[in-house]
């Protein structure tokens, strides 16, 4: 028997002003994944003053991640429905609201860019309307505000390194890359940077002890067209994280929240008791796939 990790998104109500450097003991209620998809990379947003959830769902059929969201209601959590699916492997939906409109900017590694979604219809319907970077791989990129400017952080693959982009107000690169941190196992991006005691504060996963055995807090010292700076403040670590879930948590890779909720991601691991099959199985699916290049949805 082989042991796979699975991931689940889990959500509490935020007392007002405080984040998990302030809280790191009420508990954080496990929202069960579809059949099918376990999910992660949680990211929230309010739109006329309802919460919405949107995360990876990584879909166990194809092996590879689609975007979906729930809404986070005063009832409940609604269920999971998918909204974006590509031929490839989609993860970490940073979404955000610019010039009257939505965008989102899920990872997308495997296909060697950075691409921009706009909502047409939100939260349902959305459209590929640029790609940022090409034959560029980078995975998590997170767009920020910092005096008044806009800025991109991103993840350069496979040597790890954190880039920061100068942006302009369309959403483009506008300058040169700075080498923001070298530190592989411990820069990739973990959700949006946030003010915290007249802090800004940036959640990185901290991949040192295992993928997303913990995650760091860093204050942003200075970031300009030719530098970056930052230091750490606070290590979370998977096991410090309370659930409703049955097992403890043994990862943690993603952190955000709204005036409402606060929403992290939990690594666990189930035994595949029939993984020899499993895996034959999807090897004639990507068999399959690949001469007809369709993806059958079910």
């Amino acid at each position: 028997m082989v042991k796979s990790e699975y991931w689940t998104v889990a959500y509490r109500k935020r007392e007002a002003g405080k984040t998990i450097l302030d809280d790191i003991n009420s508990t954080f209620s496990i929202i069960p994944n579809p059949k099918r998809y376990w999910c992660a990379d949680p990211f929230v947003f309010t739109y006329q003053d309802r919460t919405f959830l949107f995360a990876e769902m990584y879909d166990n059929k194809p092996h590879r991640g689609v975007i979906g969201y729930c809404e986070l209601t005063d009832g409940g959590p609604t269920e999971w429905k998918v909204i974006i699916r590509e031929k490839y492997h989609l993860s970490y939906p940073y979404i955000f609201a610019w010039n009257d409109d939505i965008y989102m900017i899920p990872e997308s590694y495997v296909a060697n860019e950075i691409g921009l979604y706009k909502a047409k219809k939100f939260p349902d319907t959305w459209e590929k309307v640029d790609t940022i970077l090409q034959n560029f791989c980078t995975v998590d990129s997170t767009m920020f505000m910092r005096e008044n400017k806009f800025w991109m952080l991103t993840q350069k693959q496979p040597e790890g390194t954190l880039i920061l982009y100068p942006m302009d107000a369309d959403c483009k690169i506008a300058g040169n890359a700075v080498v923001a941190q070298t530190s592989a196992e411990q820069n990739r991006p973990a959700g949006k940077l946030f003010e915290w005691r007249g802090k800004h504060i940036r959640p990185a996963q901290d991949c040192s002890e295992g993928y997303g055995s913990a995650l760091n807090f860093y204050e942003v010292d200075k970031v300009s067209t030719t530098e970056f700076q930052e230091h750490i403040i606070r290590k979370i670590n998977a096991k410090d994280i309370a659930s409703n879930h049955a097992l403890p948590a043994e990862g943690i890779h993603t952190y955000n929240f709204t005036d409402k909720y606060e929403v992290i991601d939990i690594k666990n691991y189930k035994i595949e008791r029939f993984w020899f099959f499993k895996r034959v199985y999807r090897a004639l699916y990507w068999r399959v796939e690949k001469l007809f290049g369709v993806l059958n949805e079910l």
